[in-house]
């Protein structure tokens, strides 16, 4: 796949279709989320900690080589809600710490430079209505999937667990905004589909599955809530998710 196609949400998209799980829904609030049908394994049992203690052998750091600069966007949270989720996936999976919680606007920019890339981001609240990124929606669902680079979309192979979001004409809108600003020489493919994750995992023999996250985001319904988009931050993903850095932030006044 060509390194400036820019698939719609990062560097990976879910196969999957959402669909409700009536099973769950007996026993749960109106709040629980619907299901991204994947590999599911049998429910899980865990502590519900806010505490990050690896209480299982650390899994082998995530291999897979990512590219570029990347924007992401950056979430309020409710009592560090997203922060505590990522932390649990650590302490039951012993996966990597994914470093924030966020959502990929653009992938893998190879045209510009460090420098160029933060003097654009500065005037990202200068191209967006009234200076912010349009508020998000409540998750639609969650999802548990393998990506496989060469799928089409997929531009790496990993497992990852999500929040699935949603976009609307407010987001594409948006969007497009910070491609032209950002000169992204790639067209944009299709609807954005945005989702923030909560763990990586590598595609062998993952631990990631859906019935704990199932349960997790049905016993934490405030990560069910709409969330305004606080900031927008630059970060060097150039290499092994070890290596990423965060260059700069613009963030969003509070209204």
């Amino acid at each position: 796949m060509n390194s400036l196609t820019l698939p719609p949400q990062g560097p990976f998209v879910s196969m999957d279709t959402i669909t409700n799980m009536e099973s769950f829904r007996s026993f749960v609030s109106e709040d629980a989320p619907s299901v991204a049908e994947s590999d599911v394994s049998s429910l899980s049992g865990y502590e519900s900690d806010d505490v990050c203690v690896v209480k299982v052998q650390p899994r082998i750091p995530l291999q897979w080589e990512f590219k570029g600069l990347t924007l992401w966007l950056e979430y309020e949270e409710f009592d560090a809600d997203l922060t505590k989720a990522i932390e649990n996936a650590v302490r039951i999976y012993g996966t990597e710490r994914i470093p924030v919680a966020h959502s990929t606007a653009a992938y893998g920019m190879s045209h510009l430079t460090r420098e160029e890339a933060i003097a654009k981001l500065a005037k990202i609240p200068e191209v967006l209505p009234n200076g912010q990124w349009p508020r998000m929606e409540r998750p639609k669902g969650v999802t548990q999937d393998i990506a496989q680079e060469g799928r089409p979309g997929q531009v790496c192979s990993i497992s990852w667990a999500e929040l699935t979001l949603r976009t609307n004409s407010e987001h594409e809108k948006a969007l497009d905004q910070v491609y032209k600003l950002f000169e992204v020489p790639a067209d944009r493919q299709g609807p954005w589909a945005p989702h923030i994750s909560l763990a990586y995992d590598n595609p062998e023999e993952s631990v990631l599955n859906l019935a704990d996250l199932f349960s997790y985001v049905a016993n934490h319904p405030s990560l069910m809530r709409s969330r305004r988009v606080k900031a927008i931050s630059l970060w060097n993903t150039a290499g092994k998710m070890a290596d990423w850095q965060c260059l700069d932030r613009a963030h969003f006044e509070e209204t």
